[in-house]
């Protein structure tokens, strides 16, 4: 008897696909769609040789990045030993020559040609029944609108249900009026319907997020729509999107499901360019902005890149000799991503003809690479939305619900925080609860129309920034004027497609940001300006005032800025106020308000805290920047403290100037008391907590400190330094000392207050019970030194010394 073949089956091999310069992101799309293996590779001669080698089922093709000499390469293809058999797929550019167009399909068997920017997912479609295959759909729109604010399940399906029913009566009548048109039978009346029926076909796909099935059923409508004669070519153009939407309707049969993506941790940003100085730069400082940074030589290498994956953003370099075609037409490429792929160009110029063409081909705005790696940082974290806030918010007003509630979906979908709103009389207190990065207006609307709300809109100075775009199925050339008139950024016809909604709002979003982030941001510190900061602190108290919660307002001074600018030059003063705008921005909640008003004074403003809570908070802060160490040019450090006043709403004012001034008669307080320190208006000063150290050296002299001070950091030490005597004694001594040193390193004669006179104060004052004092001098007499230790000193050494015979000295001090 024959043993029984145990042998499993071979599984059929999944189709392979050689793309060939794709469309950036289109061959991770075609992964998600497809059950397919395939390969990505930026050149037409890696092309040929794979094509040679192996067994492929498809070929996709980009005319745009084919970059020339097309005809002679797919010539080469078809006469391979394989490739006469090869499918073709041919992304093809909305203004191509007739003449290549016909050539490509009769002379090279092209199977398929496509019009470049396409959806993804209809890409998918075209391979999927070139090689019959199943394809998933990739937007998940209708799991989405399944989560309709409190409908039942059973209530979303039969929505669902209703939608595939109408669709294909929809489709029908589009059918009868074709059949009509073709036999000269088209009577007005089926016209009128077929119209119809093709526009609710389009607001419904469109919401749903079908986005082919829209524009083709658009595209009909405008058709039908044209009181005129029909011609050949509009008879034909018509009867070819009846097949079309026939085809389309038939791919909707099957409610698609939610497909998650895994996403990196942090955002991702590429950059393209061969200035490795500049990818140093930019790689040393992406920790410190929570970002990845990768790189690719060129433009072909940072499409093959994002075959795998698409990067956040996208950074640039053309350098100084300006844009190129190829860098226009990548550009281009990406903001006609689904969805958008933003891009800042980094220049050595600074060309208005290079900035019109960027902007023209879809560009967020130009850098000047000479800018400091951690500027050019701070701004791609703007444009990512990641800086301020985690996700940008959207303010949709139109009385349809369906509407809101189809373009909500939409844009949530797209990681947007949407708030919906369909009474106009509402506006105002939405408008000011939500505080949106962009505000979407429906044209008409009872009791308020949305031109109107956008006069109000760009009248109010708290508002007059805001990117506003309209939505109106009024698309005629007077209603589009009166909008633009009125202050429109932007303007979408209606029925809303979804692929058309979600790249004018990316892009509206990223300009603003890259706009907000010069106007309203103050540029060496990197937070608000003070006009932003008034504006912010207006709106703040307004919500405080209408809910009746608490908001402390916080006016901070660097203490003895110019003396640090006096010694260590203007920069350095600049590269403190920089570290400190910085540590700002992380140490408070992205809702708090944060600004700049001008020289060395900031001003904090904190939602919901009260002035004993909020007093308590800049105590930390006051601990946490006194443990900071700011580098200068020259590397060394300097030791920076605060002086913080502070005022409550609506306890020390019921407005904003009021609140702003008890919080600077504090801060004057604040300085009067000795600095480094918290006031509250109404209250006294309330000194930081003694923070506890191993060793404090007091000398001017940089030649050895500074190594022994490293040093000391080195080996695990706690340890600070002070240049002027006067000031190292305000932190030492005192009702509420801010520091206390196991081990007093003292030069005696540093400035401001001579060391001997601080070793006799401090002996005064505090005894030294728990500090040892070793005092540096240059050659003194026996009767000098002896006049030290009378006064408490521990050591003495002289000048000049190593810093290692200091150390020395310095451990024992400690171990005594």
């Amino acid at each position: 008897m024959d043993s029984e073949d145990t042998t499993p089956p071979t599984q059929p091999a999944k189709p392979r696909i050689l793309a060939v310069c794709p469309p950036p992101g289109i061959a991770l799309a075609l992964q998600q769609a497809l059950d397919v293996a395939i390969e990505a590779v930026s050149t037409k001669a890696a092309a040929l040789d794979l094509i040679s080698d192996r067994q492929w089922s498809l070929l996709l093709l980009h005319h745009r990045r084919l970059a020339g000499g097309v005809e002679p390469f797919l010539d080469k293809i078809r006469r391979g030993r394989q490739g006469s058999l090869i499918p073709i797929v041919y992304c093809l550019e909305r203004n191509m020559d007739p003449d290549l167009t016909k050539k490509l399909v009769k002379d090279f068997g092209v199977q398929s040609l496509l019009t470049y920017p396409s959806d993804p997912q209809e890409i998918a479609h075209h391979i999927g029944d070139l090689l019959s295959l199943p394809v998933k759909q990739l937007d998940s729109p209708i799991g989405a609108v399944s989560e309709t604010h409190g409908g039942s399940p059973t209530s979303q399906e039969a929505q669902w249900e209703s939608f595939k029913s109408a669709l294909k009566e929809h489709v029908a009548a589009l059918e009868r009026a074709a059949t009509d048109l073709l036999e000269d039978t088209l009577r007005d009346n089926v016209r009128r319907e077929a119209m119809r029926r093709s526009l609710r076909m389009a607001l419904d796909a469109g919401g749903y997020g079908f986005t082919a099935l829209a524009q083709s059923a658009g595209e009909a409508e405008q058709l039908l729509r044209r009181d005129e004669a029909w011609t050949p070519s509009r008879m034909l153009r018509f009867c070819e999107l009846v097949v079309e939407l026939q085809e389309q309707a038939d791919r909707v049969s099957i409610v698609p499901t939610d497909e998650a993506l895994a996403s990196a941790t942090l955002p991702l940003i590429l950059v393209i360019g061969r200035d490795e100085a500049l990818l140093d730069l930019l790689g040393a400082d992406a920790s410190h902005h929570d970002v990845r940074i990768v790189a690719a030589e060129s433009l072909d290498a940072a499409a093959e890149a994002m075959t795998g994956t698409s990067p956040d953003l996208v950074l640039l370099d053309i350098g100084g000799d300006g844009a190129s075609c190829e860098e226009l037409d990548f550009i281009g490429d990406l903001a006609a991503h689904s969805p958008p792929i933003p891009l800042l160009v980094l220049t050595e110029g600074d060309s208005f003809k290079d900035r019109v063409s960027i902007a023209g081909a879809g560009g967020l705005g130009v850098l000047d690479k000479r800018e400091s790696a951690a500027t050019i940082l701070s701004v791609a974290k703007e444009i990512l939305g990641q800086s301020r806030t985690d996700v940008p918010k959207i303010l949709v007003v139109d009385d349809s619900e369906l509407v809101c509630r189809l373009a909500g979906k939409l844009l949530e979908r797209r990681g947007l925080h949407v708030t919906t709103l369909t009474d106009p009389l509402k506006f105002w207190d939405t408008l000011e609860e939500v505080n949106p990065d962009l505000l979407i207006l429906d044209v008409e609307m009872p009791h308020l129309n949305g031109i109107e709300l956008c006069r109000v809109v760009r009248g109010d100075p708290h508002w007059e920034f805001l990117p506003i775009v309209f939505l109106s199925a009024q698309t005629d050339a007077g209603t589009i004027q009166r909008l633009f008139m009125a202050g429109a950024d932007d303007f979408i016809s209606k029925p809303i497609v979804g692929a058309e909604l979600i790249t004018r709002v990316h892009n509206r979003l990223g300009r603003a940001r890259l706009y907000r982030h010069r106007m309203e941001r103050d540029s060496l510190t990197g937070v608000a300006s003070r006009k932003a900061v008034e504006h912010m602190l207006e709106r703040s108290l307004r919500l405080a005032k209408r809910y009746r919660d608490s908001f402390s307002l916080a006016v901070i001074d660097v203490d003895r800025l110019n003396e640090i600018n006096d010694r260590h030059q203007t920069t350095a003063g600049d590269m403190v106020l920089r570290r400190l705008g910085q540590m700002l921005s992380k140490f408070f909640r992205p809702e708090d308000v944060i600004g700049r008003l001008g020289g060395d004074e900031f001003v904090i403003g904190l939602h919901r805290a009260p002035k004993a809570a909020a007093q308590a908070r800049f105590e930390e802060l006051l601990r946490f920047v006194r443990r900071e160490r700011f580098a200068t040019e020259t590397a060394e450090t300097i030791a920076v403290s605060l002086s913080v006043g502070i005022a409550e709403f609506p306890t020390d004012g019921s407005e904003r100037e009021a609140v702003y001034q008890a919080a600077g008669h504090a801060l004057s307080a604040a300085k009067a008391s000795g600095r480094d320190c918290v006031v509250a208006a109404g209250g006294h000063s309330r000194a930081v907590p003694t923070e506890p150290f191993d060793v404090v050296i007091i000398d001017e002299d940089d030649t050895v400190t500074d190594m022994l001070l490293r040093m000391l950091l080195n080996q695990g030490y706690r340890a600070c330094r002070f240049r002027d005597g006067e000031e190292a004694f305000g932190k030492l001594v005192g009702t509420a000392p801010a520091l206390r040193a196991r081990v007093l390193v003292l030069e005696v004669d540093v400035p401001g207050l001579d060391g001997v006179a601080i070793l006799r104060r401090i002996r005064l004052e505090t005894g030294l019970h728990s500090t040892r004092v070793i005092m540096l001098t240059h050659r003194s007499g026996e009767e000098e030194v002896d006049a030290m230790f009378e006064l408490g000193a521990f050591d003495h050494v002289a000048k000049p010394f190593s810093a290692r015979l200091l150390l020395h000295r310095i451990r024992r001090a400690l171990a005594a």
